[in-house]
C-alpha cells in the first residue's frame, strides 16, 4: 500500500485499513505512507483479528513516523500474542510508556517469542528509562543476544547518523535498551535451573524456572531442567 503526498495532511489510522480487512489471508503488509500514524493499541489488535496470518509488517518503514506513536509497549505485546507466525514488523512505539506494574513479577513471564524475529522500532520515541524497556522488552525475546535464535532488535538505525541532538540522545538510549537485553538474556540461560525474571525495582525474582526452551517448570520437574 503506497500513496503520495497527496494524504500528508490526514492520519493513518484504523479507518484508513478497513478496506483492507476482506483479504483476511494476507501474509505481508508494507504501508508507505506520508500521514500522521496515529494507530492505537486497540487499533493494532483489530488489524491482528483482520490478518491473523501475518508473516511481515511494516508502516513507513523507510522514514520512521517523525509525530511519534500511539502504540505502547504492552499494547505491542498483545499485538504480538494474536500473530502466532509474524517474523518481522517494523513500527514506532511509545518508549515511555512501561510503567513499574508492567515489570512487575506477576506480569512477566507471561508470553514470550522464541523463534527468529526481526524487530526494528524505528524512530520510536524513548526517555530515560532504557533498563525498565529493557527488562520489558527481554521478556518478549528472551533469546535476544544469547545465540539461540537470530533475534534482530534496532531502532533509530535510519537516522543514526543525524546531527540532531534528541535523534543522537534517542539512538544511544535505544542502543542502551538492546545491549541490557542481551545482558539480561544471557545472564537468564547461563542459570538454566533457576530461568530468571525481573520485579518492579530490577530485581532478580526467582519465582519461576523455566527450561531451555522457555516453559515453565512445575517445581517437580525443575532439578531436571536443561541437564
Amino acid at each position: 500500500m503506497c500513496e503520495g503526498r497527496v494524504g500528508f495532511s490526514y492520519i493513518l489510522d484504523w479507518t484508513t485499513l478497513q478496506h483492507l480487512t476482506p483479504f483476511n489471508k494476507l501474509l505481508r503488509i508494507n504501508i508507505v505512507t506520508f500521514r500522521t500514524v496515529a494507530l492505537t493499541d486497540s487499533e493494532f489488535l483489530e488489524m491482528g483479528d483482520a490478518w491473523p496470518n501475518l508473516v511481515s509488517l511494516g508502516i513507513y518503514e523507510g522514514n520512521g513516523w517523525s509525530g511519534g506513536s500511539r502504540l505502547t509497549l504492552p499494547g505491542l505485546r498483545r499485538f504480538h500474542k494474536k500473530l502466532p507466525q509474524l517474523t518481522k514488523i517494523a513500527i514506532a512505539v511509545d518508549g515511555t510508556s512501561v510503567s513499574p506494574g508492567d515489570i512487575g513479577s506477576h506480569h512477566l513471564g507471561q508470553f514470550s517469542i522464541y523463534r527468529s524475529f526481526k524487530l526494528d522500532l524505528l524512530d520510536s520515541i524513548i526517555g530515560d528509562n532504557a533498563l525498565k524497556v529493557a527488562m520489558y522488552l527481554a521478556d518478549i525475546f528472551p533469546l535476544r543476544g544469547t545465540g539461540r535464535e537470530k533475534q534482530d532488535i534496532r531502532a533509530w538505525s535510519l537516522m543514526e547518523d543525524s546531527e540532531r541532538p534528541n535523534h543522537r540522545l534517542a539512538a544511544l538510549r535505544w542502543k542502551k535498551v538492546v545491549r541490557i537485553m542481551g545482558v539480561f538474556n544471557k545472564v537468564s540461560f547461563h542459570r538454566p535451573q533457576n530461568q530468571l525474571r525481573f520485579d518492579g525495582d530490577g530485581f532478580y525474582d526467582s519465582d519461576g524456572a523455566y527450561n531451555c526452551d522457555g516453559n515453565l517448570l512445575a517445581i517437580d520437574e525443575q532439578k531436571d531442567s536443561c541437564m
